[in-house]
């Protein structure tokens, strides 16, 4: 490929960059814990979104620590979400150049915020922490509320917690009623490992449907497919795992205790073939299998 252009930001190193859906805009964050919005067909910085020193209400809200993960809003164009070090995802509007919501708690070290939008509008925002307890939240876009704290009880395999650096909505996968991501994946170091939960699940809770554990080195990124329901999953170890999320009926393999079963394979190429871990719909039967 062909380098269309440079830019440089002097004094900073950047950990994370997002275009804007409509490709017109994207920004960038990082060490010196300011948002940069760029104008893609001028590659011009247009404006800096940071807050001020000091404490109160008259202060603007911004980071006071590194950045690793920009998001901007799915459908609202004015509208982007930023997190990092500082335990804070901060809620930028363009428009006035300012920070309108503040969210503490997520303590995010990569690539690990996320933004869905069902059908009536509304949006929820995933975000994925590196620390050992309750890495894995959800919030209310609109009031900042958390919604759930997904459960993710320590490896079997590892016996650790997993420290996160990775979380994503799926996009190809919806329901019938709602245009919201279905799966939602999330992994890191410590434990060494990606787990995907369903939304659908029932019982109102985000239910563990597979995991791709015993990995030498931590998950650092991954991405969903936007066509199919398929991750790519990459980490310490070089190695870039491909896998699908396949329903499977009641009638295959003799399991009929659940209705709804997922499962997990590497769908890369080589060796003797995939290793498999079958998960049913519920959060304490899901399965862990290690790395082929």
């Amino acid at each position: 490929g062909k380098c269309l252009h440079t830019i440089e930001e002097e004094n900073n190193q950047i950990f994370a960059l997002d275009y804007r859906p409509d490709g017109l805009m994207f920004a960038t964050g990082g060490k010196d814990a300011t948002v940069r919005v760029y104008d893609e067909s001028t590659k011009t910085c247009t404006m800096r979104l940071k807050g001020a020193p000091g404490y109160g209400a008259n202060v603007p809200a911004g980071h006071s620590n590194r950045i690793f993960s920009i998001k901007w809003h799915n459908t609202d164009e004015n509208l982007l979400m930023s997190g990092g070090w500082d335990n804070t995802i901060q809620v930028w509007d363009t428009r006035i150049e300012k920070s309108v919501r503040s969210i503490f708690g997520p303590h995010l070290a990569g690539d690990a915020l996320d933004m869905a939008v069902d059908s009536a509008g509304k949006a929820t925002i995933l975000t994925g922490s590196w620390r050992p307890e309750g890495p894995l939240e959800m919030w209310d876009f609109q009031t900042g509320e958390l919604q759930e704290q997904v459960e993710w009880k320590d490896s079997l395999i590892q016996n650790q917690p997993c420290m996160l650096y990775a979380a994503q909505f799926s996009k190809a996968s919806v329901s019938e009623t709602s245009s919201a991501a279905r799966y939602v994946a999330a992994g890191g170091s410590g434990a060494n490992e990606t787990r995907i939960f369903d939304r659908l699940a029932g019982a109102g809770q985000t239910a563990l449907v597979g995991t791709v554990a015993g990995l030498n080195r931590g998950v650092f990124c991954l991405d969903w497919s936007p066509v199919q329901d398929r991750i790519a999953i990459g980490g310490g170890d070089g190695t870039i795992r491909i896998l699908d999320v396949v329903d499977r009926s009641d009638d295959e393999g003799g399991m009929s205790n659940f209705d709804r079963h997922i499962l997990v394979h590497d769908a890369t190429t080589g060796g003797s073939g995939p290793e498999t871990a079958d998960a049913p719909s519920a959060p304490a039967a899901a399965e862990e299998a290690t790395d082929p």
